[in-house]
């Protein structure tokens, strides 16, 4: 089986989080499909940057006028696309008779209105550039959602249902058929790891700083929250990972001696060195179609302390960790999980529990090449 990929942000070899979660079902894929698998970048340069490969799967870097030319070379028994971009709502079905499924996640379809929190990074110039390409984005997805119901051959994969639902909102147009599918967790390589009471005292943060939406300052804020009030502070120790435009901004106050800071991108195996390491995973946010850094740290076994928005309350409840609402609930979360040892064993363990039998390859994976095999044969089938 030949399976032609678009995701124009897919990661290099090294460390970095950009869409590692489609690395992860690609590869998959590909260990149990043995599909020739290539991955497309679209560059606004020409050809773009060389072309590589990871982990056996091939990657290249086209211009639009080379676009026609690498669908039809590559021949796909199928077609896949990740983060959608306008045009390609509107050429991939018209370039190849090969089934289209499109994942969404969330950048491809929601409406500005639910991504204000790009002003914190973004300039008034640049934010307005990025509200009129959105007007644009969502028209295009407008049109493809009306392409799939008038009986086009082309499939939507939600992440959760409330991405479906809202994407189904701001695009304007309700699906006649999607699934819900959740981002896969390796869960051989994120394994759970039992924990000791010591674990709940120290405390994990790994995220991008590059955008508010990850509602780092309000992990931060709690952080300092406890410096000031809870006399068990000094009893705790905290790691903060990540990089981006906000880190100085975010963590310039953060100079006490049990915090240890960390400039960098992690590869998965730092990643999960890291869970092992730790028993709390501290992942507030203001928006997300799932929360794949904390699904991966529950399956570790490590007790999320979230916020209570989004698509986050399909993912965990009060059972594995806290659904917070800002940052004074945060610091309070902490605060239980050391003074209640045995709760934060309890946490531990379901958290795990949860993580595998909602996102690992069963309920994911497995579900995704059901549907690809299945579309792949009935094109088959229907060209004899």
């Amino acid at each position: 089986m030949k399976i032609l990929v678009f995701c124009d942000n897919y990661p290099k070899p090294g460390p970095g989080y950009a869409d590692a979660f489609v690395r992860t079902r690609l590869e998959a894929y590909k260990r149990e499909l043995g599909a020739d698998i290539q991955v497309v970048k679209l560059s606004k340069r020409g050809s773009g940057e060389p072309a590589y490969e990871l982990n056996g799967i091939r990657v290249v870097s086209v211009g639009h006028s080379r676009l026609a030319s690498t669908v039809r070379d590559f021949a796909p028994d199928v077609v896949l696309a990740h983060f959608i971009q306008a045009h390609l709502c509107d050429e991939l079905p018209r370039l190849t008779r090969a089934p289209l499924i499109v994942w969404i996640h969330g950048e491809e379809a929601l409406s500005w209105t639910n991504r204000l929190f790009y002003l914190k990074t973004l300039s008034l110039t640049q934010f307005l550039r990025y509200v009129v390409r959105n007007h644009i984005q969502r028209a295009a997805m407008r049109r493809l959602f009306r392409r799939a119901n008038a009986g086009d051959a082309i499939d939507f994969v939600f992440v959760s249902r409330w991405m479906r639902e809202i994407a189904e909102v701001d695009v304007g147009e309700r699906l006649q058929r999607a699934l819900e599918i959740p981002n896969y967790i390796n869960t051989e390589q994120f394994h759970f790891c039992e924990k000791t009471g010591e674990d709940r005292r120290r405390i994990l943060l790994i995220r991008s700083f590059g955008s508010a939406k990850y509602a780092n300052d309000l992990a931060i804020e709690a952080i300092h929250k406890l410096a000031r009030t809870y006399p068990g502070f000094a009893n705790l120790q905290f790691t903060v990972v990540g990089q981006g435009a906000l880190w100085d901004e975010l963590t310039q106050g953060l100079s006490y001696p049990n915090v240890q800071l960390q400039n960098q991108m992690l590869d998965h195996d730092g990643i999960k060195a890291m869970h092992d390491r730790h028993g709390v995973f501290l992942c507030p946010t203001r928006q997300d179609a799932q929360g794949v850094s904390m699904c991966e740290a529950m399956a570790s076994g490590l007790v999320p302390i979230t916020s209570d928005n989004t698509a986050i309350p399909e993912f965990v409840s009060d059972e594995e960790g806290y659904l917070t609402r800002g940052a004074d609930e945060i610091a309070t979360a902490i605060r239980t999980l050391d003074e209640q040892p045995s709760l934060f064993l309890e946490k531990s363990r379901k958290a795990g529990a949860r993580s595998l039998a909602q996102t690992g390859w069963q309920a994911t994976v497995a579900r995704e090449i059901e549907l690809i095999r299945d579309r792949a044969q009935a094109t088959s089938t229907n060209a004899i």
